[in-house]
């Protein structure tokens, strides 16, 4: 094996098996938008607990299962199919004087190798969790409580380096499944590979809005789904000093009526 090669090796383990700090942000940082700054400033446990979030399920498969149990001449055949293309060795025949040994220990060699070309070429399957993904860092979301309204919501397991929060349900839908459909569509009309959704509740009219806007979540992140603009009767009332009594509003409208025809 090349030193590059080994390299690779080295690397792809660290970023399917981390056991350090640094090991374990270079692995999420391979898997999510986040850099590796942004996830130092957790703790490892944390760390370890995203991870688990966002991990590939198992290594991809580059080989047959059970291949180590094909006799001789299987493992020759499979030698000759994935072997000589991946490193271009001439089609000799030079496979053909391997013991069993031999065979599996190249096939073993070639199944590292792709498997570290894989990592490096982001060729990693996609994040996958029952609940929705950060509209920022693609992590899947943890259920959380509202204190104030005793409401569940979604939020990041980044909290509180990352604030942003989604409902439970959306439109009568779990937010999942909305988020997967808008996912789907995006990549159907062939806007990006990799989508961020994001998700704007519909707002619930019976209830009071508060200063700000709508807040299903304490910190009220995904909550602000509607800009107010001013009508025109509210442009007129801003002309005011809001100190003047109503009274004093007219007389100053009245003047300057006057004052506006005296112009003419």
């Amino acid at each position: 094996m090349s030193s590059t090669q080994h390299r690779l090796t080295v690397k792809m383990a660290a970023l399917l098996a981390p056991k350090y700090k640094a090991e374990f942000t270079a692995a999420i940082a391979s898997r999510t938008p986040l850099s590796q700054e942004e996830l130092s400033v957790h703790t490892v446990d944390r760390l370890k607990e995203i991870w688990r979030l966002v991990k590939p399920n198992k290594p991809m498969a580059v080989l047959p299962p059970n291949w180590k149990k094909f006799d001789l001449q299987g493992l020759k055949d499979l030698y000759q199919d994935v072997c000589l293309p991946f490193y271009e060795r001439e089609n000799d025949g030079h496979w053909t004087r391997y013991r069993k040994t031999q065979l599996v220990t190249e096939l073993e060699v070639y199944q590292e190798d792709r498997r570290a070309e894989i990592e490096a070429g982001n060729e990693l399957t996609p994040v996958e969790s029952s609940s929705p993904l950060c509209p920022k860092c693609q992590i899947p979301m943890l259920t959380r409580t509202n204190r104030l309204n005793k409401e569940e919501f979604f939020g990041c397991y980044r909290f509180p380096s990352c604030k942003a929060t989604l409902p439970i349900k959306y439109d009568n839908k779990s937010t999942k499944e909305v988020q997967l459909q808008m996912t789907k569509q995006a990549e159907l009309d062939g806007k990006a590979k990799v989508v961020k959704t994001e998700i704007i509740p519909k707002v619930n009219k019976t209830r009071k809005r508060p200063e700000g806007g709508y807040s299903a979540a304490s910190d009220g992140s995904w909550a602000h789904a509607q800009i107010v603009t001013d009508s025109d009767e509210d442009a007129k009332e801003k002309r005011f000093n809001v100190n003047l009594t109503e009274e004093e509003m007219l007389k100053v409208e009245s003047q300057r009526a006057q004052a506006a025809m005296k112009n003419k």
